[in-house]
């Protein structure tokens, strides 16, 4: 076993006052000149900063075989522990507390790590494309899209997940010459069985949905409106 206790130690002064090891065998314990206190125990598999009290052991610090462990020895479970390759696991029954928020938030990531609270009923983004040809239902990206046709166009999609619902929100435009017609994906029906006229002159617009149950292999449509004045 091995264990570094410490009653009194001064960083910034490299001096190590009342500090006892047991059990180290070829391991090391140092204070740099950035005021890091290191312990190395190359004896041993599974090195660990121990702190106690006066009746038990409360808190372990321990480097398990490449994942590293934070203890608490009341109860002997991981409370957390992070692999080598950057798994975080929560492994004990409990709650993790994250500051910040109100009750009702969630939380969101903006794609690059960043997380923040935020309303569950917050405005929805959308993603304006085009002009072109060509309108991709991507699974992975935005499902509120608008966009502008300045020739025939076909709508396609891609990333689409098995058991998932995924619903798009589709703003289609004519470009200022009009008369593009609309290619939909394979499969699509409409409610009621009525296929409706989309509209086809200048700077035109309209909105409708397109949702699938089954990844893309069937699509039911429904109409919102189109030309509002």
């Amino acid at each position: 076993m091995s264990i570094l206790k410490a009653d009194v130690i001064t960083p910034s002064t490299g001096v190590n006052t009342d500090l006892s090891l047991s059990g180290l065998g070829t391991g090391t314990v140092t204070i740099d000149t950035a005021n890091d206190l290191k312990l190395e125990m190359s004896g041993t598999a599974s090195p660990y900063v121990r702190f106690t009290s006066s009746t038990s052991d409360q808190f372990i610090l321990q480097n398990n075989g490449g994942t590293f462990r934070i203890r608490n020895n009341t109860d002997g479970r991981d409370d957390v522990s992070i692999s080598n390759t950057g798994v975080v696991s929560f492994t004990s029954v409990g709650s993790v507390s994250i500051p910040g928020g109100s009750s009702g938030q969630v939380l969101q990531t903006n794609g690059s790590g960043v997380l923040s609270w935020e309303n569950k009923d917050m405005p929805e983004d959308y993603t304006t494309t085009g002009p072109g040809t060509s309108l991709t239902l991507n699974g992975n990206a935005d499902h509120n899209l608008e966009y502008t046709m300045n020739g025939a166009t076909t709508i396609s999609s891609s990333n689409l997940t098995a058991s998932k619902i995924h619903t798009f929100v589709i703003k289609l435009r004519q470009d200022g010459t009009g008369s593009h017609a609309v290619t939909l994906p394979t499969g699509t029906v409409w409610a009621y069985g009525t296929t409706p006229t989309f509209p086809t002159a200048a700077s035109s617009m309209c909105k409708f949905v397109l949702e699938t149950w089954d990844a893309g292999t069937s699509w039911e449509g429904s109409w919102i409106g189109a030309d509002y004045a």
